[in-house]
């Protein structure tokens, strides 16, 4: 995971070991169904993070500034 940069934006990074030979029949369907399940996950998290950020925005929507004046 990295520090957020000048836009907020956090990657994550992770990785994934996946096995094939010539000799299994079924190489292209258990490809497709990693791969899926990666860009699901995927989805899932973005997802979730845009939630949490509407629900950032709405908290800060009802607030109002408080100033203090420094005495004279």
């Amino acid at each position: 995971m990295t520090e957020p940069d000048e836009n907020n934006v956090i990657m994550f990074y992770s990785r994934y070991d996946i096995m094939v030979h010539p000799a299994c029949p079924d190489n292209d369907q258990y490809l497709k169904s990693v791969l899926d399940s990666f860009f699901y996950a995927k989805e899932a998290v973005r997802n979730n993070f845009q939630n949490l950020n509407i629900k950032q925005a709405e908290q800060h929507k009802n607030r109002r500034p408080v100033g203090f004046a420094a005495p004279q």
